[in-house]
Parts: structure tokens; C-alpha cells; sequence
């Protein structure tokens, strides 16, 4: 009896145990300018994480913080607000969609997403949001970034979508080309997996 007991208390220890064991951590840099030259930004912007998972979000560029926005974390998450050029890590608990912001520097579009584990019950509301400035346009691109995710994407960083293909017919027009240049080919469809060897 007791044996059984003790081995009880075991399973369950290892179970709580595992949940933080498969719990992974992530970075998000805050840069004054990113790798694609736009300034004032998170890097990645976009990131879908599970249940438990740790974002520290690093000031690399000073004079930066990372605030959860008002109206754009899900219901029972607890809102947090970075010091200004101090790290902060936070663990997501609550499945759901998070905005966040630089606060000194919202207005020039320096917002992110974490999405975390099912997070489509809180989507729409955090999209409905209203935004002022740039961060109007850069929560439009991340949020259809997020839309456009295809059903069992990867955890991680989300990559940005692939540009609009321009039209056949504005290719070899002058004014599309003014240099006379050959179009360049525009790929049909995103890089995926190698199809398999038949």
C-alpha cells in the first residue's frame, strides 16, 4: 500500500514536472531598425508559442520596452510593461492572442503578436482593436501574416508573407520596367517541403 502510494506521488511529480521540461523559450529583439531596414521594431514581430512557453523580449537598442496593450490579451492573462531598456520575460499561461507595443515608440508602429496555443477564441477581438499611426498598418500586416498561417504551421517565428506577383500585363509595360529589364520570376508558391523522392 504504501509502495503504491510513494509511486502515485512520483507519477504526479513527474507529470507537473514535464509541462515546464517541454516548455521552450524564445527571444525578441527590440531593434531601432530591422533586418528589412523599417525602423523601430520588434524582431520577429510575430510569434506562435504554446502554453507555458518564456519570451524575454531584449532591448538591443536601447530605450525600448515591451508592454502588453489594453484590449489585446485574452480574458484571465495578466497584462505586463517592460522597463525601458531592461529584458523582461514573460510565460504565457493563457491560450490566446497578445498585442504588444514599444510605449515610447508605439505611434511609429513598433507592435508585435504572440499567439499562443489555440489562440483563435481572442483573435478577432484583438483585432478589432482600434491603432493610431503606423502600428495601425504594422497590427494589419502581422495579423493577416497570422490569418494566412496554414493549419499546422511551425512554432516560432512566423515569416512574412511572400509579395503580391504583379500582373503579366504590367511586367513589360514601360512604366512598370523603365529600365527594360526582364521581369523577374515570382514564385508560384511558398518553399515547403521537398516533395518526396518517387
Amino acid at each position: 500500500m504504501i509502495n503504491s502510494l510513494k509511486a502515485a506521488v512520483a507519477a504526479l511529480a513527474l507529470l507537473a514536472s514535464s509541462t515546464s521540461v517541454l516548455a521552450a523559450d524564445y527571444e525578441v529583439r527590440m531593434l531601432n531598425v530591422g533586418p528589412d531596414e523599417k525602423s523601430m521594431v520588434f524582431e520577429p514581430p510575430l510569434l506562435h508559442v504554446q502554453r507555458g512557453d518564456t519570451v524575454t523580449f531584449v532591448p538591443t537598442d536601447r530605450g525600448h520596452n515591451a508592454a502588453s496593450m489594453e484590449g489585446m490579451i485574452p480574458r484571465g492573462a495578466a497584462p505586463w510593461q517592460g522597463a525601458i531598456s531592461e529584458p523582461v520575460s514573460i510565460t504565457f499561461e493563457v491560450d490566446g492572442t497578445y498585442g504588444y507595443i514599444c510605449e515610447p515608440h508605439y505611434g511609429l508602429g513598433m507592435v508585435g503578436l504572440v499567439l499562443v496555443g489555440d489562440y483563435t477564441a481572442s483573435f478577432e477581438a484583438a483585432q478589432s482593436v482600434r491603432q493610431r499611426g503606423r502600428a495601425a498598418q504594422r497590427f494589419r500586416d502581422l495579423f493577416a501574416q497570422a490569418t494566412a498561417m496554414p493549419p499546422g504551421h511551425l512554432i516560432g517565428a512566423i515569416p512574412p508573407l511572400p509579395p503580391e506577383p504583379v500582373p503579366a500585363d504590367t511586367e513589360s509595360s514601360p512604366a512598370a520596367n523603365p529600365a527594360g529589364m526582364p521581369a523577374e520570376p515570382h514564385a508560384k508558391e511558398p518553399a515547403g517541403e521537398p516533395a518526396p523522392a518517387q
